[in-house]
């Protein structure tokens, strides 16, 4: 089963390892991420989708307004639906289940406190990060919905949240700067990290990886140098990402009928990293016109992201 959140994950490692390696030409990763998305995207066909919408609807249209009262919460329903989780399971669940969108955290946690998964437990193999444990996968995927909250709990469940180079990758893709400042100090990190941490933000189009570096650590562009392969190959993905949006509402068209909240969410969150990356590549440019560009771009990804949210394709 091709499941395409795992895709999406894996998407946002291969980008991530631009800071780790200069073997690979920035066209074939910028090809490479379009093909890979576009099937992704394609191949998101399950019935188990439409199945628990329905029952939630026709569950829901029978309810008293007494008995919506005391329903179970969102996450309680969950729980319900899944009363044995395996950590094989997650991505599959998470792929084909749109309830649980605004929920991640709060589900796997959920999880670990019911003693299905561990925190440290491996959950899946990222290429070129390696092993991601289940409090990685946590933040890899939370989609914004991140809280302080979440990652006090993960540490009273016994997460081992350090300073390693695959900790650094997977909190670069987060983008609360609180859980930010908890983390560094937490990791008794320095500035001998903070320009790797730089260039994994634009890699992820993290701007507030960005900010909390040059604001509340007092970093400064001069200071901080943006690998020239990290550059090429945000600018590629910015121009290839703005050359296929119709493309992208093309395959949201064709998967509409399954799965088309899971996809519609994966999609913004992969638009919202270009839009990261392409307002973070308007300060490392002099030129006139590719500063021009850039803002086009912006402001194209922007009118994307804003047509999602208000869904319409």
């Amino acid at each position: 089963m091709r499941l395409f959140l795992g895709v999406v994950l894996a998407l946002a490692a291969v980008v991530g390892a631009w800071l780790f390696t200069m073997e690979t030409p920035s066209g074939e990763l910028v090809t490479a991420e379009k093909e890979v998305f576009a099937k992704a995207v394609a191949d998101d066909k399950q019935d188990v989708n439409v199945q628990i919408k329905e029952q939630v609807q026709a569950e829901a249209a029978n309810k008293t307004d007494a008995q919506r009262l005391t329903e179970p919460s969102a996450l309680e329903q969950a729980l319900l639906r899944y009363p044995n989780v395996a950590v094989e399971d997650i991505q599959t669940i998470f792929a084909e289940d749109p309830e649980l969108i605004g929920i991640r955290p709060d589900f796997m946690l959920a999880l670990m406190e019911r003693g299905d998964i561990a925190p440290n437990q491996v959950v899946v193999s990222a290429p070129r990060m390696g092993p991601l444990t289940a409090s990685m996968f946590v933040i890899a995927n939370a989609r914004n919905s991140f809280t302080v909250e979440h990652y006090e709990q993960l540490l009273s469940l016994g997460a081992d949240i350090n300073g390693s180079e695959t900790w650094r990758t997977v909190m670069a893709m987060e983008n609360n700067p609180t859980v930010l400042d908890k983390w560094y100090q937490h990791a008794s990190l320095g500035p001998e990290v903070h320009e790797e941490l730089y260039n994994k933000a634009l890699a992820f189009g993290n701007l507030a990886m960005h900010d909390y570096l040059l604001d509340d650590k007092g970093g400064a562009t001069a200071d901080l140098e943006i690998e020239p392969m990290n550059k090429a190959m945000a600018s590629g993905m910015v121009r290839g990402t703005v050359e296929n949006l119709d493309e992208l509402e093309a395959q949201l068209a064709d998967s509409a009928e399954v799965n088309s909240e899971v996809a519609r969410a994966e999609v913004a969150h992969f638009l919202a990293m270009r839009h990261g990356q392409a307002i973070m590549l308007q300060e490392f440019t002099d030129d006139e016109k590719e500063l021009e560009e850039l803002k086009e771009s912006t402001q194209k990804i922007a009118d994307k992201l804003l047509q999602l949210s208000q869904g319409s394709n």
